[in-house]
């Protein structure tokens, strides 16, 4: 692989809260036409695969990063995919082909496949653009998967050779929250906002010290010590205050609360709280949906994300109306507690109603009623 690094020129990284890697345009070598034709005629040269496969993601590189993807481009994409698979056929230690496949795999829900393509990068050096490129993908392709725990040693090890990368830290402070361990959450994101991540990192950091404050147990403290915090009053006298609730609005972004649920269970001693928001960018059109929990990690929904199109149509592959994405607690025969997120949609695939499911317990363990949510799929 060390023969093929990447060029500075060709690629760049943009990494939001979904956290997609995609590509700049701005040095494109060849047009479509052109690179297919350098293809054609020379098709054992894994350089000139690779550069038809690059070519075209350039090329459909506005709704590749979109998610939105029609028909002609649809087939673009598996055009570009069968190239860089070529490429790599016929050099398989051509770390730009995999490494651009596994961007390419990731933006269009394969995230699974992309995996093994972005390891083969990260055998790239350490202080070089290409590894860097390869690691922050890595950790998008788990992510979309709902996959942190993998995602952790990647993180950690991006940290050791770039200490001061404010992204790395915010999605390192993601995966404690998600994994239950509040005190090193607060510390990942507290380093975030100081290396000036911005808005989503001071959101994490709240998050994760209101859960500390509302009963998350936290490292190096007792079990008395965290149930006797989890039943601490959370409301003041007089009027009732919200244990989880929605950021404020800020700059170009608005948020708008569409739901919120609560429930005390018994047996834990703590209540669990959840609040669904909107929230828009007025500069750039972009919406999501959002529920953030009191004691669990939140979860983002944009309908434009691959990852969103690919779990309906799984969804209707299995003959279901909806699909859970982000925390869930499944009722066994020995906890009855029960959390999900469901997002319903129509025949169409369209999206028509949020779903927060939640059900605590007894002090003797049984369900009590639930105290979920199913309110309307809201508009841009």
């Amino acid at each position: 692989m060390r023969g093929f690094p990447l060029n500075k020129k060709c690629f760049g990284l943009l990494l939001g809260l979904a956290v997609l890697a995609v590509f700049a345009p701005a040095a494109r070598a060849k047009s479509v036409a052109d690179a297919r034709r350098d293809a054609k005629e020379d098709p054992q040269s894994a350089n000139e695969q690779y550069n038809l496969g690059l070519a075209i993601m350039q090329d459909i590189e506005r709704p590749l990063r979109s998610g939105r993807l029609n028909a002609e481009q649809t087939a673009l994409a598996k055009e570009a995919e069968g190239a860089f698979g070529r490429a790599l056929k016929l050099a398989d230690n051509h770390g730009r082909a995999h490494i651009m496949l596994g961007m390419l795999l990731d933006m269009t829900g394969q995230s699974a496949a992309a995996v093994p393509h972005l390891r083969k990068g990260m055998t790239l050096p350490p202080d070089s653009d290409d590894w860097m490129i390869a690691a922050t993908t890595l950790v998008s392709a788990y992510f979309n998967q709902e996959k942190s725990a993998p995602a952790e040693p990647v993180l950690k090890e991006i940290l050791e050779h770039y200490p001061n990368d404010a992204k790395a830290w915010h999605r390192l402070g993601l995966v404690y929250e998600t994994t239950g361990r509040g005190a090193l959450a607060v510390e990942a994101q507290q380093k975030a906002v100081a290396l000036g991540y911005g808005s989503q990192a001071r959101d994490a950091l709240a998050r994760a010290k209101a859960s500390q404050r509302g009963g998350g147990k936290t490292e190096g403290e007792g079990a008395g010590a965290a149930q006797a915090r989890a039943k601490t009053p959370a409301r003041a006298e007089g009027k009732p205050s919200p244990r989880v609730s929605v950021p404020a609005s800020a700059g170009d972004l608005e948020r708008a609360q569409i739901a919120y649920v609560e429930s005390e269970d018994a047996v834990a001693g703590r209540v669990y709280a959840y609040v669904a928001y909107t929230e828009k960018n007025t500069h750039t059109g972009e919406f999501k949906v959002i529920v953030n929990g009191n004691t669990t990690s939140g979860v983002s929904f944009d309908p434009a994300q691959a990852v969103f199109k690919r779990k309906i149509s799984e969804a209707q592959a299995k003959g279901l109306s909806y699909f859970v994405h982000g925390f869930q607690m499944k009722p066994s025969s020995t906890d009855a507690r029960a959390v999900e997120n469901r997002v319903w949609f129509d025949s169409s695939g369209r999206p028509t109603y949020l779903e927060i499911v939640l059900v605590t317990r007894n002090a003797d363990g049984s369900p009590r009623p639930a105290a979920g949510a199913k309110v309307p799929w809201p508009r841009p």
